[in-house]
């Protein structure tokens, strides 16, 4: 779940922060008020992909911070042994520059989209059109499954298996 997001020099967006009760939240507006960017900045703290056509014009680069609380227990182990902190609370922060570099930091210490998108991106739970394409990802598929049949616990026992025995 995301608590707080900031964005500075995001398109058009020079600074904005929000903080996000928990629950349910839409956002609505006008054509052109922002509302896709936003989305857009979301999909980013979930590992989406950087270009460097979302820094603002004129500006070196752009940043987005967030603060997630996750909720699953394989994420949660996953960041620990990895140590990024074993949460449940996280602060990421993903700088695009305008060379097109990129750096991503969780909790302070350097990470990649690849994790964003393993560990975080599943809690991220962003509603937008077509968003129900995401049904088509392989571990997206997995995820529910697993969900469905209450074997979460045991995908982890598995999955802590497997890195001892490696």
């Amino acid at each position: 779940m995301i608590v707080e997001v900031n964005i500075e020099n995001l398109a058009v967006i020079e600074a904005l922060h929000i903080d996000l009760q928990s629950g349910f939240s839409v956002l609505t507006g006008e054509t052109g008020a922002g509302k896709s960017l936003l989305i857009q900045s979301l999909s980013l703290i979930g590992g989406a992909r950087a270009s460097a056509d979302v820094v603002r014009q004129g500006q070196p680069e752009a940043l987005i911070e967030a603060r997630v609380v996750l909720h699953q227990e394989p994420a949660k182990l996953r960041l620990a042994s990895e140590g990024y902190g074993d949460g449940p609370e996280y602060v990421l922060r993903r700088i695009i520059k305008q060379d097109g570099q990129h750096r991503i930091y969780l909790n302070g210490k350097m990470a990649t989209a690849a994790l964003l998108q393993d560990t975080i991106a599943p809690e991220l739970q962003v509603h937008a059109q077509h968003s129900q394409q995401r049904l088509l990802e392989p571990a997206t598929q997995l995820e529910l499954l697993d969900t469905y049949a209450r074997c979460l616990d045991l995908r982890g026992d598995v999955e802590q298996a497997y890195k001892a025995w490696m």
